[in-house]
């Protein structure tokens, strides 16, 4: 199973949830997923508040990306590594 999380980097609601909601959600779900995190609109700037080393030791995600939907930025990259983690089965 393959699946993304994304909170908003500017929020720090939206990143708490992450640990408050959704890894409370993530354990009642198969324990054999692959997980790639993604912060999003890092175009409004960065508060700091985030925790790396909580979130890799927390959800064990193979990729933490940080993106922009609204330029675009990484956007297309966070895409191609959910792509890549749900093809890799079928490639061998």
């Amino acid at each position: 199973y393959k699946r993304q999380l994304v909170y908003d980097v500017t929020n720090k609601e939206s990143y708490n949830n992450l640990f408050t909601v959704w890894h409370q959600e993530m354990k009642t779900i198969k324990n054999d997923y692959e997980l790639i995190i993604i912060g999003n609109k890092i175009d409004k700037g960065d508060q700091n508040f985030e925790d790396v080393e909580a979130l890799n030791k927390t959800f064990k995600p193979i990729k933490i990306i940080k993106t922009s939907a609204l330029n675009g930025e990484n956007v297309e990259a966070a895409f191609l590594e959910l792509t890549r983690a749900l093809m890799a089965p079928l490639l061998g």
